[in-house]
């Protein structure tokens, strides 16, 4: 996230006025919002085909743990570290917003 963020102030134009800082922040802020969103579908298998998800979802009703701990797995870890970093984008965000002058 701050090496993006780093590269973005850079390539900024600040003689546009510091109000054009946070169409980028924000920006970044909404595409690692929907980066979540589909880590989190990848990880529950809703890109999968139609039988990739019944076959999985048929291991978990006989009883198969490990394809359902898989999944628990998958989406603690993805789901965390992706609201980790989508959240400081949104402290950067508003941080800018606060920090303007009106």
């Amino acid at each position: 996230f701050s090496a993006i963020r780093d590269v973005m102030d850079m390539a900024l134009d600040q003689s546009l006025g510091p109000a054009t800082e946070l169409v980028p922040r924000f920006t970044l802020t909404l595409s690692w919002y929907a980066t979540v969103q589909v880590v989190l579908a990848w990880c529950s298998y809703q890109f999968a085909s139609e039988e990739t998800r019944e076959s999985e979802a048929k291991k978990v009703e006989e009883g198969n743990l490990e394809t359902r701990d898989k999944v628990r797995v998958n989406l603690r870890t993805g789901g965390v570290l992706m609201a980790e970093i989508t959240g400081f984008t949104a402290i950067n965000a508003f941080g800018g917003l606060q920090q303007l002058e009106w």
